[in-house]
């Protein structure tokens, strides 16, 4: 998941405040493209599962944006 890890590293340090909400949707999305195309590889390039792949790919950027969320050195930073 280190497509995950590097987007949430870079959505987090982002101090731009030029319209943040749509960059964010846009980010998120394009993240869990790359995400899925991660698990589509990961499974030998077998269709068929692309909505279970999608699905999973959202599930692991929302886990991975939880552990950000509830780690110490975040919430340390946002005091």
């Amino acid at each position: 998941a280190g497509t995950v890890e590097a987007y949430l590293a870079y959505a987090s340090s982002s101090q731009d405040h030029v319209d943040r909400a749509h960059v964010r949707d846009f980010d998120a999305a394009r993240a869990q493209g790359l995400v899925w195309i991660e698990l589509y590889e990961a499974r030998g390039c077998q269709n068929g599962h692309d909505v279970e792949d999608w699905l999973r790919a959202q599930q692991e950027l929302e886990e991975e944006q939880t552990k950000l969320r509830n780690s110490p050195r975040v919430a340390t930073a946002r005091r």
